[in-house]
C-alpha cells in the first residue's frame, strides 16, 4: 500500500512540474493540447484508483472472510449453537462488507483485477461448504421429536396416576424387550390395520389397542373364550357378519376382525361420544358403559372412575392405552426399535380375493397351481382345518397375480380336496366315524347323500380329509357283545344311563339300535340291550 501511494505521488508532482513548464514554453493553442493531454492523464489516474479500490475491497473481504470461517469453527469446537454461530458469522461478514469502508482503500493497477476476485470467489465458496458441513452436524445431532397421539383424550387424562404409573412401566428397560417382541408379531399384518384406520377417518394410535388386548397374536385365546388380536366374544361377533363353525373361526382372520373391531370403536364413539368411553366400551361392552353414564351423571371417564363407577379392569385399561401408544409412537425417545411396515411392497395389503363355496384344501390347491402353502395359509388363517367350507360362501385370498390361474384350475374338474374312502363294516355307526375322522356326521351325510345315520355293511363312504388319521377301526372286545337281548324304556332313561347300566359303549348302543348318542328315548319303546350274564 506504501509503495502504491508513493507510485501516485510521483505521478502528481511529474504532472505539476509538467504543466508548469508547458505554460511558460507554449503559446494558449499548445497549451490546450496539455489541457486534453492532462486530462486523459487524470482519466487513466481515477481508473487506476478504481481498480486499486476493487482490489483492496476484494482483499479486505477475503481477509474479513477468513476471520468469519475461523470464528464458526472456534464456535463449532466449543460446542456452542451452531446455528446461531453461523448467523452471527454471516451478519459479522455483511457488516465488514459495508461499502462505507470501500472508500477508505488506496489504489492499485486494474491489472489485478481478476486474480483477486478468483481469489475472493474462493474464500466464498470455502465460506458455503463450512455452512452446508455445520447445518449437516446440526441436523445429525437433532433431538427427536415428541409425537402427540392423534386422538382427542381429556387434557389431564396424561396427568393422571394411573397413566404416570403404566407410562413409567412400559418406558422402563424392562418393558424394552416384551414390547419389541410384540411390535414383531405386528409385523405380518400391521400395515391393513394402517391402511383400514386411515380409510375410516380413525386415530392411527389405535393400531396399538391389540398390543394390550393380545400382543398382537392372531390365535390368542382368553380365559373368557375372548380370541384373534382384536378378542372378539362369541356373542359379540353376529352384528359384524363373522363366523365361526367347525370349518372356520373368522375372529382369528386379521382381516375380516380388523374390520369388525373398528366398526365396533367407531360405534362406541358415535354412542358416547367419548375416546375413553368408546375405548372403555370395546373393554367391558356398550351396554355397560351407557348404564356407568347414567349413574354417574357424567360422560367423563376419569370422573366416572373416581365416583367407583368403572370397574378396575377397565380402570386400568384407557391409561394402560394411553402409555403404550405414547411410549411406541416416540420409539426413537424412549430407545426401542422395531421394524415399521412399508405400505408401497407389504403383503398383508397386496392380495385378491375369490368367493368360492366349495371344499378347496390349501395344500391341494397349492400342488396344482404352484401358489407357496406358506402364503395360501398366511391369507387364510381362520380355516379350521386348512380347507375352505362347503355350500357356504368363503373370500379365499391370494397372492397378488394370482388370481386368473385359480380361476382357470376351479373352471376344471380337478378335485381340490383329499377324501378318506371307508368301507362299512359290521358295528359300525356313523358316529364312531365322525368321531375319528374329526369331522361332523352331517359333513358325511351330505357329501356321500345319505338323509339319516343309517349305514350298511359293505357302503362306501367318501369323508373329507379334515386330518391325516389313519383307517378307522373298531374297537373290539376279547368277546363279541351280544345285543340279543330287549329291554322297556322308562322314564328318566337316556341312552347314557342305559350304556352305563348295560356297561357298553354309547356309540355301540346307539348304533345297535340305529340310533344318535343325542337322541332322546320314548318311554315304553322297546330297545336292544346286551344280555347281562350272571
Amino acid at each position: 500500500m506504501a509503495k502504491n501511494s508513493r507510485k501516485i505521488g510521483f505521478i502528481f508532482l511529474t504532472v505539476a512540474l509538467f504543466l508548469s513548464t508547458s505554460r511558460s514554453v507554449y503559446g494558449a493553442d499548445e497549451m490546450n493540447e496539455v489541457e486534453i493531454e492532462q486530462k486523459t492523464l487524470t482519466e487513466n489516474v481515477e481508473t487506476s484508483e478504481d481498480s486499486l479500490e476493487i482490489e483492496n475491497a476484494s482483499v479486505i473481504e477475503e481477509r474479513d472472510n477468513k476471520e468469519s470461517a475461523e470464528e464458526i469453527k472456534s464456535s463449532a469446537e466449543e460446542g456452542d449453537d451452531k446455528n446461531d454461530t453461523l448467523n452471527n458469522a454471516k451478519t459479522s461478514v455483511e457488516k465488514k462488507q459495508n461499502p462505507a469502508k470501500k472508500n477508505q482503500v488506496h489504489k492499485t493497477s486494474p491489472a489485478k483485477k481478476n486474480t483477486v476476485h478468483n481469489k475472493n470467489q474462493k474464500s466464498v465458496e470455502t465460506e458455503e461448504i463450512q455452512e452446508e458441513q455445520i447445518t449437516e452436524e446440526t441436523q445429525d445431532n437433532t433431538e427427536p421429536v415428541f409425537h402427540e397421539l392423534d386422538i382427542e383424550f381429556a387434557e389431564n387424562a396424561t396427568e393422571q396416576a394411573l397413566t404416570k404409573k403404566f407410562l413409567e412401566q412400559y418406558s422402563a428397560e424392562s418393558s424394552k424387550k416384551y414390547l419389541t417382541a410384540i411390535m414383531k408379531n405386528s409385523i405380518p399384518y400391521r400395515a391393513y390395520i394402517q391402511k383400514a384406520l386411515k380409510e375410516n377417518e380413525m386415530p392411527l394410535c389405535l393400531q396399538y389397542l391389540p398390543v394390550i388386548e393380545s400382543g398382537y397374536r392372531i390365535t390368542a385365546l382368553s380365559k373368557s373364550g375372548a380370541h384373534g388380536i382384536w378378542q372378539f366374544m362369541m356373542n359379540s361377533i353376529s352384528p359384524y357378519g363373522m363366523r365361526v363353525n367347525m370349518w372356520m373361526d373368522e375372529r382369528i382372520d386379521p382381516w375380516t376382525s380388523t374390520d369388525a373391531a373398528l366398526k365396533k370403536l367407531k360405534e362406541n364413539y358415535d354412542a358416547l361420544g367419548s375416546w375413553e368411553l368408546a375405548l372403555a366400551a370395546y373393554n367391558c361392552g356398550l351396554g355397560a358403559m351407557r348404564k356407568a353414564v347414567k349413574n354417574g351423571g357424567t360422560n367423563d371417564f376419569w370422573e366416572l372412575c373416581q365416583k367407583g363407577f368403572i370397574r378396575p379392569e377397565t380402570k386400568n385399561y384407557i391409561p394402560k392405552f394411553i402409555a403404550v401408544a405414547t411410549v411406541l409412537s416416540n420409539k426413537e425417545i424412549y430407545g426401542f426399535d422395531f421394524e415399521e411396515p412399508d405400505p408401497e411392497t407389504d403383503r398383508s395389503i397386496h392380495f385378491e380375493t375369490i368367493s368360492v363355496n366349495r371344499n378347496i384344501d390349501l395344500k391341494v390347491l397349492s400342488e396344482k397351481s404352484g401358489i407357496a402353502l406358506e402364503d395360501l395359509r398366511y391369507y387364510n388363517p381362520c380355516l379350521t382345518y386348512g380347507i375352505t367350507p362347503p355350500s357356504m360362501s368363503y373370500n379365499l385370498r391370494l397372492p397378488e397375480g394370482t388370481k386368473a390361474q385359480v380361476e382357470e384350475l376351479l373352471k376344471t374338474s380337478i378335485p381340490l380336496i383329499k377324501y378318506h374312502l371307508y368301507t362299512v363294516k359290521s358295528g359300525d355307526s356313523l358316529y364312531a366315524l365322525a368321531r375319528h375322522y374329526g369331522i361332523a356326521e352331517a359333513e358325511i351325510q351330505r357329501v356321500n347323500n345319505l338323509h339319516g345315520t343309517t349305514i350298511k355293511i359293505g357302503q362306501r363312504l367318501m369323508i373329507p380329509a379334515v386330518k391325516d388319521v389313519s383307517e378307522f377301526s373298531r374297537k373290539q372286545s376279547s368277546e363279541k357283545i351280544d345285543f340279543s337281548g330287549s329291554y322297556v324304556v322308562t322314564d328318566n332313561d337316556t341312552l347314557w344311563s342305559l350304556a352305563l347300566k348295560f356297561n357298553v359303549p354309547l356309540e355301540v348302543l346307539a348304533s345297535e339300535n340305529n340310533m344318535e348318542i343325542t337322541d332322546v328315548l320314548r318311554i315304553g319303546s322297546t330297545i336292544k340291550v346286551p344280555i347281562i350274564k350272571q
